[in-house]
């Protein structure tokens, strides 16, 4: 498509005579530019090649001279998007172009997750450059510019500005602080609790009350502690405590008062069944 910038009409002669001839008048041509929409470039076409006027000025006639044009250079008369980058055509008065490029610009702030596995992250969004409205779509399909209550984790967001048709794209990465590792320990009822990740200072809360990393002959049975970082987070094992004794106890058989026992022939004698038994706490 063309898009016409400037044409200028030139005489090139005189046909006629006004005191004799019916039809008299001038002829003209031109030397035009236009711009080609589909390469965005000026297309220059020199006198006389630009056009063709025959101005008729004999009894009857109605026609008007050929009008020079000349596209105003405060008109935007064409846009080109590319992706965030928009460029806008204006002719230069001259019969060539200048351009006015803006691109759309996503910056970000992110505030991470305060504990591992949480969604307590947020990302606020700015955009600059064109002025929208705008439309927002994230990958995950939120139409909100800005996120709260968010997981650690890899974000994309596409920003449309309407009147355009810009896009402007950014992938957002939530963080998080470290996760709490705790590595338990254990001699017999001794039971150390070695902890890392996290932030700051540690605390130790076991299910009886205790308050200590270390626990010296732990009571058998199932018990757990909660540590806890300088910001709150929380971590739950369950170490167990010291195994009870089992002890193997034969138990023999009595024929009872007075009696021997008789083994049928061929028959061997048995061991007493062991039976196993749990010390107690």
């Amino acid at each position: 498509m063309l898009i016409p910038l400037k044409l200028i009409w030139t005489s090139t002669g005189t046909f006629g005579d006004r005191d004799y001839d019916q039809s008299y008048g001038e002829t003209f041509a031109a030397s035009r530019s236009d711009f080609d929409t589909v390469t965005r470039v000026p297309v220059r076409v020199p006198f006389p090649l630009g056009g063709d006027y025959t101005y008729d000025q004999g009894s009857g006639s109605t026609m008007d001279p050929p009008q020079d044009y000349s596209r105003p250079t405060t008109e935007e008369f064409f846009v080109y998007v590319n992706g965030p980058n928009r460029l806008g055509y204006f002719h230069d008065g001259n019969g060539g172009v200048t351009t006015v490029s803006t691109t759309l610009v996503l910056t970000s702030q992110v505030v991470g997750c305060t504990c591992y596995g949480d969604s307590s992250g947020d990302i606020l969004v700015q955009t600059s450059g064109m002025d929208g409205p705008f439309t927002y779509l994230w990958e995950d399909g939120a139409t909100t510019l800005n996120r709260s209550l968010v997981k650690a984790g890899t974000y994309r967001l596409a920003v449309t500005d309407v009147p355009s048709g810009a896009i402007a794209r950014a992938t957002i990465l939530v963080g998080s602080n470290p996760e709490l590792v705790v590595v338990i320990e254990k001699a017999g009822g001794d039971v150390t609790l070695q902890v890392s990740g996290g932030t700051g200072v540690y605390t130790y809360l076991w299910d009886d009350g205790s308050t200590s990393r270390t626990r010296t002959d732990l009571p058998s049975g199932p018990h757990s502690c909660v540590i806890t970082d300088i910001l709150g987070c929380t971590k739950e094992v369950q170490p167990g405590g010291q195994p009870r004794p089992v002890f193997l106890v034969a138990q023999p058989h009595h024929p009872g008062p007075g009696r021997r026992q008789r083994l049928p022939p061929g028959s061997h004698h048995q061991a007493p069944p062991l039976v196993f038994v749990r010390g107690l706490d």
